[in-house]
């Protein structure tokens, strides 16, 4: 059941995420973190480029320039490499409409 829930989470329309969005991974387990931007987002994760660090589950979070914030508890989808400069993240909990407009970059008319 697992296998099939992350299949359908893959198949979520991916979009540029905003370039204004300052984007923080904190490790659960443990007191790793890293900062960086978001490359892309869908309603069920995220590829982050920011230096990899590993965790089981962590917390996610999208800061925007206003002082607000969106938070998820998140997983890794690929495995850790040392010196890597992105991560790909699978939320535990979907995004919501309103939070993913908010993230992704508005396309250009």
């Amino acid at each position: 059941m697992e296998n099939r829930r992350i299949e359908d989470r893959r198949k979520d329309i991916r979009y540029k995420a905003r370039e204004d969005v300052a984007v923080s991974i904190s490790a659960e387990d443990s007191d790793l973190h890293t900062n960086g931007l978001a490359l892309n987002i869908s309603k069920g994760g995220a590829y982050v480029f920011a230096a990899s660090i590993p965790f089981e589950t962590g917390i996610v979070t999208f800061r925007f320039k206003d002082g607000g914030s969106i938070q998820r508890r998140c997983r890794r989808i690929d495995p850790h490499l040392h010196k890597a400069r992105g991560q790909a993240v699978a939320f535990l909990e979907d995004l919501l409409d309103k939070e993913l407009e908010a993230i992704k970059a508005p396309i250009p008319e």
